[in-house]
């Protein structure tokens, strides 16, 4: 199976020169998500995030970021199941 083949597949490229890196981060802490997003932020990354598991499942069936940043402690969906469930 190539990439194409993948069921989560998209026309766009997941990363391109020309474009920002996109990256999800998958954390329940504000503070947390507020440190790596300015951080990222600040080196031109688009930063999207997601609060737990759940929220970064809802967001990876509309978008395709080039690297997840994730919490494995979380309500409602912790960071194992994320990942089971990819």
């Amino acid at each position: 199976m190539t990439a194409a083949d993948h069921p989560r597949s998209s026309a766009a490229p997941v990363w391109s020169p020309d474009a920002p890196a996109r990256i999800l981060v998958v954390e329940d802490d504000p503070a947390a998500r507020t440190v790596l997003r300015t951080l990222l932020w600040r080196e031109g990354m688009e930063v999207w995030e997601a609060r737990n598991g759940q929220e970064g499942l809802d967001v990876l069936a509309h978008a395709r970021p080039a690297l997840i940043i994730l919490d494995l402690m979380m309500p409602v969906m912790d960071g194992q199941e994320f990942l089971r469930r990819l």
